[in-house]
């Protein structure tokens, strides 16, 4: 009877233990499930396409304005003006306009961005469209860029990676012009911007699963489908390993370099999670 209780305790322990790793790490549930169709695949082509030729051009301009133009538009709009005097005046509108909005149509449009990019090179296929529900939320895309081959290869799956930054730079670049040409509601747009290019930033980091470490990786030439990154994790622990990559000159060497920088920003990870639920926390004490 003892052994049934204890067994039984441990497997309700291991239900909450999971639940928590769920909440914190996000519930995927399905919106879209979607089809990889010819028709759908050309207009992918394009939708890149334009994301690599604008997301630059697009944010520099929004940059040169912010910073040099002199004569900005003021917009007299009745919708506008109610826009901005709720802003100051309701805290959940200005909780949901300045931080909820932005971040979710951020993370929207970046992995939008992922998926038309793995879709538009010949192999890749995208499964599904959906929300991550937990601490942090969010949207995902299932993708598959393994079966993309070819010339060019290594490129396009690098592209596939850096398509979400890109979508973020561009979004900000976008909400640095309209914080020119609609001045009543500046601080929401510069706001925006700030937030997307903080999103840019922190997906280029080395963490566990971001774009900047898989793009790295690749780069490097590191196995990006290993979920644990085991190889760089022995090349750090491996003498014989490290010996045999600088054997291969500087390329070996920051082989090396990256497999340690993966290892370290690793284990910073949970400080990540730590702070962001810190800021959102404080967020909702000091409104």
């Amino acid at each position: 009877m003892g052994r049934q209780l204890s067994l039984r305790i441990s497997r309700i322990g291991e239900a909450v233990i999971c639940l928590i790793y769920a909440f914190i790490t996000g519930i995927p549930i399905t919106l879209v499930t979607t089809k990889n169709s010819r028709k759908k695949r050309i207009f992918s082509e394009m939708m890149n396409m334009l994301l690599m030729v604008m997301f630059i051009p697009v944010f520099v301009a929004g940059a040169y304005m912010v910073l040099n133009v002199e004569v900005i538009y003021h917009v007299d709009s009745a919708v506008i003006a109610f826009i901005d005097d709720l802003l100051y005046e309701n805290t959940v509108f200005y909780v949901a306009v300045m931080w909820i909005i932005p971040i979710l149509l951020g993370i929207f449009l970046h992995e939008l961005a992922h998926a038309n990019a793995c879709r538009a090179c010949k192999g890749g296929r995208v499964y599904e469209y959906g929300f991550l529900m937990g601490l942090i939320p969010g949207f995902y895309t299932a993708i598959d860029e393994s079966g993309i081959s070819g010339p060019g290869a290594r490129f396009k799956k690098i592209q596939v990676m850096l398509a979400g930054v890109e979508a973020n730079i561009l979004f900000a670049g976008i909400s640095l012009i309209l914080s020119c040409l609609i001045f009543n509601l500046n601080e929401i747009f510069i706001h925006w911007a700030d937030i997307n290019i903080t999103l840019c930033l922190f997906n280029l980091l080395f963490f566990d699963k971001l774009d900047g470490q898989r793009s790295i990786a690749l780069i490097l030439g590191l196995d990006v489908l290993n979920n644990d990154f085991i190889r760089a994790k022995n090349v750090v622990r491996s003498r014989r390993m490290k010996k045999e990559l600088l054997k291969k000159g500087p390329v070996g060497l920051m082989k090396i370099i990256a497999c340690y920088a993966f290892e370290v920003f690793s284990f910073m990870y949970p400080l990540v999670i730590i702070m962001n639920i810190l800021i959102i926390g404080g967020l909702f004490i000091c409104f």
